[in-house]
């Protein structure tokens, strides 16, 4: 384990590049939404404006409703794919 410090050294930088460059603008974005401090003049809203103003509903209606529709064509298209797969022979099957 002694010749391991190398791992460790790599492991140790990955850590902090990822908690550098993903949690620390994650939590300065939440951070600004849920006290409604904004860099943008004009955009000093709170979390409770968003969901009350028309364009913020407008764009949380229409990624729901792409959810759903994606969801349903994938259900569509995968279904008939997969109740077909059990009854072909695999050639893993006898892994």
């Amino acid at each position: 384990m002694r010749g391991n410090w190398l791992g460790t050294v790599t492991g140790l930088l990955a850590t902090g590049a990822l908690i550098a460059l993903l949690f620390v603008p994650l939590g300065t974005i939440l951070v600004r939404s849920f006290t409604g401090g904004s860099s943008v003049p004009g955009l000093e809203t709170g979390p409770l404006a968003v969901l009350t103003d028309p364009y913020y509903l407008g764009r949380i209606g229409f990624t729901a409703w792409q959810a759903l529709l994606s969801t349903l064509l994938t259900v569509v298209v995968g279904l008939p794919s997969a109740s077909s797969s059990p009854a072909t022979a695999s050639p893993a099957a006898g892994l």
